[in-house]
């Protein structure tokens, strides 16, 4: 083995032993992450692409986030807006003016980044990939009949999730990105506020 050769394999065990990360540290760091934080908020861009009827629907919002509640505010292809507390869901349609409240129901929990991660986790095949900007965290659920693959992107840096994939049995995709993830500004009380029109159809289910 020549001294370019040796140079070569020396760097690269060495930055395999200073990045490398086991499930458990992974985990701890994600968990910290969201522990240390009382709020943030982030654009959210989501890709819904259901392989059947190759179809690909793209939406674009902002996403505000605290420790009891989630509120998520589309404004692209048209305005929606979802209000997360717990397993009770509210999902506001501006263009059928519909409010439908959703008790005891998990389809949209799949938003919160943190929760899909404690559900999954522990009954989870796992690889985690070292990229150069975040990690890839591959999860492949053991008791799950929906998804066959969580793919959950973290900051390298502040263990933040930045990006989920969901890829169901159907090999439907389900594609959410938080950019410009915001810690510091507050988020104000108005946010957690749905205001209804009047003549709103509300649906309880």
């Amino acid at each position: 083995m020549d001294y370019r050769k040796i140079v070569v394999f020396t760097l690269l065990l060495v930055n395999s032993v200073l990045f490398s990360i086991s499930d458990n540290d992974a985990y701890l760091n994600i968990r910290n992450a969201y522990n240390d934080l009382s709020h943030f908020t982030a654009d959210i861009s989501q890709i819904n692409t259901f392989r059947s009827e190759d179809i690909k629907i793209e939406s674009q919002g902002v996403f505000y986030y605290n420790k009891d509640r989630i509120a998520i505010k589309y404004t692209k292809p048209q305005i929606q807006e979802i209000y997360m507390n717990g397993n009770k869901v509210l999902f506001y349609d501006k263009d059928s003016n519909s409010c439908i409240e959703l008790q005891n129901n998990e389809s949209q929990t799949m938003l919160n980044p943190l929760y899909m991660i404690d559900k999954y986790w522990k009954y989870s095949d796992k690889k985690i990939e070292k990229r150069k900007e975040d990690y890839k965290i591959v999860l492949r659920p053991l008791q799950e009949k929906d998804f066959t693959q969580i793919d959950v992107y973290i900051d390298k840096k502040t263990f933040l999730v930045i990006k989920l994939v969901y890829t169901d049995i159907g090999e439907n995709i389900v594609e959410i990105s938080f950019k410009n993830i915001n810690t510091i500004d507050e988020v104000s009380e108005d946010i957690w506020k749905l205001n209804l029109p009047d003549d709103v159809k509300y649906i309880k289910r």
